[in-house]
């Protein structure tokens, strides 16, 4: 009787009729509303919610435990709250029922959206997922090295200009060769298209490009390529489709 005293903080102190009530806080909190009223039975809740028992003979304990907690939470909680009057006894347990609802239901619930919306966002399919990536590595390398490779006009000039900022690069007139640096396998080609030169470049007329044409790795088909648009000011516009490529990113989680 002594130890359940103790591991309930009973002093013996009587609870008013109008606070017998089940308790949501003790309920759905168990050991953390415990460990705040030092109602130290309540710390059974860790083994039961940490060791894995034969036909789930844990949580089905845990849950008996819930529901104790539950029905004598006032009880334990007025050990200690005792000088309180029954208006603030309830409306601090209220306060933990409304916190450990939000915990269980409006929380995950605000998770659950977020994680249908970073779903939606994330590539189809795994050939996209693979497009996706490397067109925003083209991206970043555009935007990487583009700047100063202007001080040529034509379109080999500055294919020419941006293959130095790299290593395991070739140019092929207007094009740059991307290759692995181990096995020199071409990763993917990017195609400078300026006309008629690059002070000649405009978005509205669409008439200077970069394309790049990614190579499909073996058991796959990936049928698009990367595109971007240079305008007066030098700056890089991806194309429409090629800018939602990047927005939905490559998002691995997906396929895991």
């Amino acid at each position: 009787m002594n130890l359940i005293k103790f591991l309930t903080s009973d002093r013996g102190i009587v609870l008013p009729p109008q606070l017998n009530e089940f308790n949501w806080g003790a309920f759905l909190f168990t050991f953390i509303w415990g460990i705040r009223f030092r109602v130290w039975i309540t710390l059974l809740a860790i083994p039961l919610i940490l060791v894995q028992m034969p036909l789930k003979l844990n949580w089905i304990l845990y849950l008996l435990l819930q529901f104790y907690c539950g029905f004598n939470g006032n009880n334990w909680a007025y050990q200690t709250l005792h000088n309180k009057s029954a208006a603030e006894f309830r409306k601090q347990q209220e306060y933990w029922g409304i916190a450990a609802i939000s915990c269980y239901i409006v929380i995950p619930l605000i998770f659950l959206n977020l994680l249908v919306k970073f779903v939606k966002k994330s590539p189809d399919n795994l050939n996209d997922f693979i497009n996706n990536s490397q067109c925003k590595l083209v991206y970043e390398k555009l935007n990487k090295g583009l700047d100063n490779s202007y001080t040529g006009n034509t379109s080999t000039e500055i294919a020419q200009n941006f293959a130095k900022k790299f290593k395991n690069t070739q140019v092929q007139g207007q094009s740059v060769i991307f290759k692995s640096s181990k096995s020199r396998i071409k990763n993917y080609v990017l195609s400078f298209n300026i006309y008629p030169e690059i002070s000649k470049c405009s978005y509205i007329e669409k008439n200077c490009t970069i394309t790049a044409e990614n190579t499909a790795p073996i058991g796959t088909s990936i049928h698009k390529n990367c595109m971007f648009y240079i305008d007066s000011r030098k700056k890089i516009i991806p194309e429409e489709h090629t800018l939602e490529n990047l927005k939905k990113g490559y998002n691995i989680f997906k396929y895991l």
